[in-house]
């Protein structure tokens, strides 16, 4: 635990000798929300996505039926679920 104790303690020194720098913009009455990322993914949700077939591209019957076909074709016999 002393190596992290240390190592922390390195990261808050250095942050802390840092200089900060704000700019400021006049954007005359404008309104700017800032960029927020958030990149994160949860596990589960996205690895059963991945046994869907995705449908979004279809715009009509044919595409729908081919969607599901060709996503049917692809698969081994002991796949697809209950589709």
């Amino acid at each position: 635990l002393g190596e992290l104790e240390e190592h922390a303690a390195g990261v808050v020194q250095a942050t802390a000798r840092r200089k900060v720098v704000v700019v400021r913009r006049d954007l005359h009455g404008a309104f700017m929300m800032p960029g927020i990322i958030d990149p994160h993914v949860h596990l589960i949700m996205a690895g059963l996505s991945l046994s869907h077939v995705n449908l979004r591209g279809a715009r009509s019957r044919d595409d729908f039926i081919r969607i599901v076909r060709e996503a049917a074709a692809a698969l081994g016999p002991e796949e697809g679920g209950a589709w």
